[in-house]
């Protein structure tokens, strides 16, 4: 690297997302979710993802979901925790 560069992963930049596999349908209504990188809006503002085998949907959402079913869009959103980290 020459003098001034900055070594940053991908996620650390503003927009990126990218998955390292795809996300499958595990045990029931949970899915696999494979590790990766994501930045949830702003430079500086990335996050590195560690896989999540049998990751159960209706726990962790608004109130919308109620079962998988074949064709449904899954969306993933990034949210800072409730501690602030």
């Amino acid at each position: 690297m020459a003098t001034g560069d900055k070594f940053i992963i991908p996620a650390q930049a503003a927009g990126f997302a990218s998955l390292f596999g795809h996300i499958e349908k595990g045990t029931g209504d949970t899915l696999h979710i494979p590790e990766g990188m994501l930045n949830i809006g702003g430079n500086g503002l990335g996050f590195l993802l560690d896989s999540r085998a049998n990751w159960d949907p209706a726990a962790n959402s608004d109130g919308s979901f109620s079962s998988l079913a074949l064709g449904d869009d899954i969306y993933l959103y990034a949210v800072r925790d409730y501690s602030g980290l």
